[in-house]
This record gives C-alpha cells, structure tokens and sequence, in this order.
C-alpha cells in the first residue's frame, strides 16, 4: 500500500494541486482487516500532530506537506463485505479472519466489532467506505467480463434526477427503475459528443444501479445550488467540456438546466395513508375517533396554492399528549388586503372537504385560518407539509412529482406568503422568496430550474442563516 501510494504521489492531475486517487479495496475476511480500517485513521492523527508542530496544512505540492510525507493520502480505502458478513452482524454472530493462501482461520471475531471498527475509523477520517460485494455481483450488467472488485458510484441517493415524472430522488429512481416504471430522463444536449446542441431530450436509462460506498464531494455552485457527486463523476463546462468533480476549480463554468421542462408522465393522484391518517387509540385499542372527512385524492391547483401558502405562512400542531388541547392547521395573513384575497380561494378548498374552517383576528392585527381536525393535520403530514420550525422546512416531496400546473400552484401560494417584486429606479428589478431555511430555498431552485428559471440565492440579513 505504501508503495502504491508513492507511485500515486507522484502522478498529478487538474494542475498542481491534484493527484492520483487509488482504490483500494480489502476483504473483510483478510487477518489484516484491523490494521486496513484503522490505518488512515492513525496517519490522519499523524498529519494533525505534524501541522500543529508547524508544518505546512494542505494538500498542496510541497516537500514539507504532511500530506506528502505520509502515506494513506493518495487513496479511497474501502472494505468489500459480502451477505454473509452482514448476516452474521444481524445475528451477533462471529466471523473467521482467514489466510490468503490457504484460507486457514487465523483469528475469530465479533462481526459486530468488526463493523463498528469501520464506523469508528470513518467517523475520524472518512475511510473505509464499504463496498457490498454480493449485491454488486448480483447485479452485475455484464458478468461475463468477469466480477466486479471495485467500483465508484456517481451520485448520492438524495440527489434529485429531472425525469418524466418529476424531480426524484436517485435512491427512488432506483427503487422504482428496478421494479419496472417505465421512467425517463432529461440530457442536456450539449454533452452530444457527435452533435452538440443547448436542447433538452428524454432518454431512457438501461441500467439504474447502486454501485458501492465511496468518498463523496460536495458542490457548492456560485447561485447556491449543492450537489453531491464521488470524485470522478465528470460535468460538462462550458470552457473545459468534461471534467470529474476532483479537478473541477472555481473558474469552470458548469452547465445547467437553462430550459423549461415538462413533466408529462406524472401523476394527479395524490399518495396518502389513510389509515394512519385516521387511526387512533384508548388504552391501547384502536378505536373509531374520528368523522371521515373528504380528503382529496387528486391534486388540484387551488389545493397546490393552499398547501404553498401552508409552507410559507404556516403551521401544523397535532394533539399528542396533555400539553396540546386540539390539532390545527393555520395559515396567517399579515394585512386584511391579504385576507381579502386569498381567504376566499383557501376557504372554498377546505370546505369542499367537508370542513368548516375557523377564521381569527389575533391582537397584532394578523388574521389566521385555522382547521382542527386532526385527520386534515395529519392528511398535511401525508402530503409533506412538515410540523417543524420555519428553518426546517422544505418543498414537499409530492410536490416534486406532481404535473407542472400543480407545481405552479404551489409556487404561487408559497411566493404569496413570503415573495416579493421589486423593481427600483436604476433599474434594479427582481422576484425574490424570502426564508430563514436555506434547504426550502435549493428546493425552490431546483423546481425553477424546470421551468428554464435561474435564481440565486443571497444572504441579506445579519444572521447568516437568514436568506
């Protein structure tokens, strides 16, 4: 491994400031399996003392870098565990270290001990990562190539794929690919090698799959936007065409969407348990608490609206114990010119549920719609609209995969809630979304971008966390 890693030091790439990145992989059954987990961890150790002694800390080309003189730093180190193993964690079962060779059981050890050994280390340094063997195999799209041994993947489960049927993430698009939903995805055109073109096109995915744990990078993009990609996961920019997340520098101009997309597969259907919607307990039997109430089953745009403005302007209070009298679902409007407008439209929704809304003047002068009906607060729930506070909320993840009239709904009452237009006289014009929850805003940019709009997101006020 040292010697490897010397041969990687010595290979640079994107500049001067990259090397060569090695995979390294072990199997958890090697007698050395303890020393292979820990050793980045105690190099790592080494490095911090050696920066604090006064060496240089960075990962830069230098002769005195402690990244340069000590081993480990030139590779992805990653265990390759099998079924097996994992099995024997679940049962708190034991697992035999074997020889190379003749594959003799050298030792015997707690499996468990054996992955918390990986958690430790990975929680200090970030490695091993964990590479599941047998699925992998099992999966394996060309198996007569021979098996796979290592393997990186491109994207991290969360991320949100542009397809046919809305925004949705990897981890489900996998889910869903391999169950056999006919779902397609967006390609900017410019990534044509034989003819490039700034379109958009569907394509149909052949294979959807997970390849492994590995090291993961995190984009920060100049409007705000994130994203997470392993290291070689390659972007197309406009003054370098490809180029892998490890070399990528503040000066490459990364292609985005910059055209409107239509979600023409998605679904009105509007997925929700109604059984938990409705469930409820005495002394620990259920019992039939609640009237049923006419929920809907399908989106609709002034729903979409309702539920925007919920995000914006409002809150879910569910009755769990002594300290709640009664479940409600509020919305707040700050003027009576609000209210006129809109109290009308959010009246009419909740009422066509059969649902008699109560209307509140509070003290400050704030006007508020509220439902108390716990089966409509928990239906919300269902929905994706959180109980948290307003710097944890988030677009929710219906709302990705609804028809884009749908979407426009929502956006138009979340922007009623908390948007503003401005335009001033040096020619200063904008539409902007004001919230303390950085998250909700990447989830507005990633539904603008569908519609070919491009925002960025600004910090204007004292504290960073408001936006």
């Amino acid at each position: 491994m040292k010697g490897a890693d010397g041969v990687a030091n010595s290979i640079r790439s994107g500049g001067t400031t990259r090397r060569a990145a090695k995979m390294v992989v072990l199997n958890v059954d090697h007698p050395d399996i303890h020393s292979f987990i820990y050793s980045k961890k105690i190099i790592e150790d080494m490095t911090k003392a050696l920066a604090q002694a006064g060496f240089k800390d960075s990962i830069a080309a230098d002769l005195f870098d402690p990244y340069t003189l000590l081993p480990y730093q030139n590779a992805n180190n990653s265990v390759r565990v099998s079924d097996a193993f994992m099995r024997a964690v679940e049962a708190d079962g034991y697992w035999d270290l074997k020889a190379v060779v003749n594959s003799e059981t050298v030792e015997t050890v707690k499996a468990k001990d054996l992955l918390r050994w990986m958690a430790d280390a990975a929680w200090h340094s970030a490695d091993p990562g964990i590479q599941y063997d047998t699925t992998i195999n099992e999966w394996h799209t060309c198996p007569n190539a021979g098996r796979i041994n290592a393997s990186n993947p491109c994207f991290s489960g969360d991320t949100l794929i542009y397809t046919d049927r809305g925004l949705i993430r990897f981890d489900d698009l996998h889910r869903r690919f391999n169950n056999g939903e006919k779902i397609k995805v967006y390609t900017h055109d410019i990534t044509n090698k034989n003819k490039p073109e700034n379109t958009i096109s569907l394509t149909k995915p052949l294979k959807v799959m997970t390849t492994g744990t590995n090291p993961v990078y995190k984009l920060v993009f100049s409007n705000g936007i994130e994203l997470k990609a392993t290291e070689n996961h390659r972007f197309w920019t406009k003054n370098g065409g490809w180029i892998k997340v490890k070399d990528l520098s503040k000066t490459d101009q990364v292609v985005v969407l910059d055209s409107e997309i239509m979600f023409d597969s998605s679904d009105l259907n509007i997925e929700a348990d109604l059984e938990k919607v409705y469930e409820s307990t005495w002394k620990g039997k259920p019992v039939n608490r609640f009237k049923k109430i006419n929920l809907p089953k399908v989106w609709t745009s002034p729903f979409a609206e309702y539920v925007g403005y919920m995000v914006g302007d409002g809150s879910l209070v569910e009755a769990k114990d002594s300290n709640y009298r009664l479940s409600a679902a509020s919305v707040v409007f700050g003027t009576q010119d609000d209210a006129d407008e809109l109290l009308p439209r959010f009246e009419s929704v909740v009422e066509e549920m059969g649902v008699q809304p109560y209307v509140v003047t509070m003290p400050n002068g704030t006007i508020q719609m509220r439902v108390n009906r716990a089966p409509f607060v928990r239906f919300m729930k269902e929905v994706g609209v959180k109980d948290s506070r307003a710097h944890l909320k988030r677009v929710p993840h219906t709302i990705f995969q609804a028809p884009k009239h749908i979407v426009q709904g929502f956006l138009r009452g979340l922007f009623s809630a908390d948007g503003c237009v401005y335009e001033g006289t040096n020619a200063t014009r904008y539409v902007g979304l004001g919230s303390v929850s950085e998250e909700l805003l990447k989830d507005i940019q990633q539904l603008l971008l569908s519609f070919g709009i491009f925002s960025k997101i600004y910090e204007n006020r004292r504290d960073e966390s408001d936006r």
